[in-house]
């Protein structure tokens, strides 16, 4: 069992830390809800929502530009456009300046489902800030952002994925599994 000790050293004891985790833990659930739902609404899953508006965010791009950003390998991001050219909202065409590669980009429907996602997003996320105390808000909005470059640098410092990751050098424990592997679509 283990004591209330501060293994960081940084005044976080364990049963902070526990009580951290099971804040995260229903954060998770609902975004992962949140997410299913606004995107369903929307017309496109969760996969698709991030590629488009990650091509709102950078208008025309090649493949692997977009997988170097989403964090995607290049043939599942491949299928995933495949289903967004299919319902119209991303356009493929040559890139003048290399043959062998296509730039992709929103469609004129695809700008208004962004338009769309983003306004009920905003919506959604300014009615539920809106019940944060004012003198907290800035410090959940800070925190939230820490939190993400946090997770990103862990992950890439230690290529570990998941808490429950095995590690090298422990005894019955292998190396760990995947790492450095890109993350699949959903």
């Amino acid at each position: 069992m283990a004591t209330n000790q501060d293994p960081l050293g940084k005044g976080l004891k364990v049963d902070s830390l526990r009580a951290f985790r099971s804040k995260l833990r229903i954060l998770e659930r609902e975004i992962g809800r949140c997410l299913e739902d606004q995107t369903d609404c929307c017309g496109v899953t969760v996969a698709q929502c991030h590629v488009v508006l990650e091509l709102d965010g950078l208008g025309g791009v090649n493949l692997k530009a977009l997988a170097d950003r989403l964090e995607l390998d290049k043939s599942t991001l491949s299928r995933a456009i495949d289903s967004l050219v299919a319902l119209g909202l991303v356009a493929r065409k040559d890139d003048p300046e290399n043959r062998r590669q296509q730039i992709i980009s929103l469609t004129k429907s695809g700008e208004g489902r962004v338009s769309e996602i983003h306004r009920r997003c905003d919506d959604y996320y300014q009615a539920m800030l809106a019940r944060v105390p004012t003198v907290d808000l800035s410090a959940v909005v800070r925190g939230i952002g820490l939190l993400a470059e946090a997770m990103l640098a862990q992950r890439k410092d230690t290529g570990q994925l998941q808490c429950c990751q095995e590690t090298a050098g422990k005894p019955g424990r292998k190396a760990n599994r995947g790492a450095g592997k890109r993350r699949k679509a959903e």
